[in-house]
């Protein structure tokens, strides 16, 4: 998408009086790269500094030891999020 970068407001909110209207809504443009392979921690933290709440989502288990555990391999939703809106984090836990 030209001319925007990821992370930062896809659209900001116009005067246009009427403060009830959903095209008044600040979104945050949100691409996978923003977030996967970031640590919970990390990924959580950028969502934050980006006005956007995040959710972390056990997900696939991996044996004990592996890199991955802890590491955010998925998210949703992405794109054009609206700013306060909770963000799905799918990430790696160890099997038990």
């Amino acid at each position: 998408m030209a001319g925007c970068q990821a992370g930062f407001p896809a659209s900001k909110p116009e005067d246009s009086g009427n403060s009830d209207s959903q095209d008044d809504v600040e979104t945050i443009y949100v691409v996978p790269t923003d977030l996967i392979g970031l640590s919970t921690s990390e990924a959580m933290a950028k969502l934050e500094a980006l006005g956007l709440r995040g959710e972390l989502v056990a997900g696939e288990a991996l044996e004990a030891g592996e890199p991955r555990i802890n590491f955010v391999y998925d998210a949703a939703p992405l794109g054009s999020v609206p700013v306060d809106k909770v963000v799905k984090l799918l990430y790696y836990t160890e099997a038990n």
